[in-house]
């Protein structure tokens, strides 16, 4: 109830009927809002990536970007 904030006020389900549809309605509620954020949420992020510029420098998908070495030597070995 406490993510809902539904039941604070002056009014409140007090029969079964009336609790179990007020139950459905928070998990409606809430379900909709996850759906809504996921909707949202790309567009934004695709829009201040935009704003920025980022993804100019980037490798493409697939392309391997540069490599560091492991520490303590070279990722090839030179044989036995």
């Amino acid at each position: 109830m406490t993510v809902t904030s539904v039941g604070y006020g002056d009014y409140s389900p007090v029969t079964p009927v009336g609790r179990t549809i007020a139950v459905g309605l928070m998990f409606g509620g809430i379900a909709l809002l996850g759906v809504v954020t996921a909707t949202l949420a790309p567009w934004l992020l695709e829009r201040i990536a935009e704003r920025d510029g980022a993804g100019e420098d980037r490798d493409g998908p697939g392309e391997p970007g540069p490599r560091a070495d492991p520490p303590g030597g070279s990722s090839v070995s030179s044989g036995p």
